[in-house]
């Protein structure tokens, strides 16, 4: 079966539904972050997502530099 191409068009059409789904998706996401911490103390959330920054930073800097000659 012979694969039909897609205009430019099309392929420009598809890439802007699968923008819109990705960033409606996104914003459903920290809505729903939103509504679970709406409770939380803000200076208790900072300090986690800080903690939990820096520890993937660390991890990740361990990986690279593992990997260099």
């Amino acid at each position: 079966m012979k694969q039909q191409k897609t205009s430019q068009e099309e392929d420009r059409r598809a890439k802007e539904i699968c923008r819109k789904r990705a960033r409606e998706r996104f914003f459903a996401t920290v809505r729903a972050i939103q509504q679970d911490n709406k409770e939380a103390d803000p200076d208790e959330v900072l300090r986690d997502v800080t903690e939990a920054v820096k520890a993937i930073r660390q991890e990740e800097y361990a990986g690279n530099t593992t990997h260099r000659p």
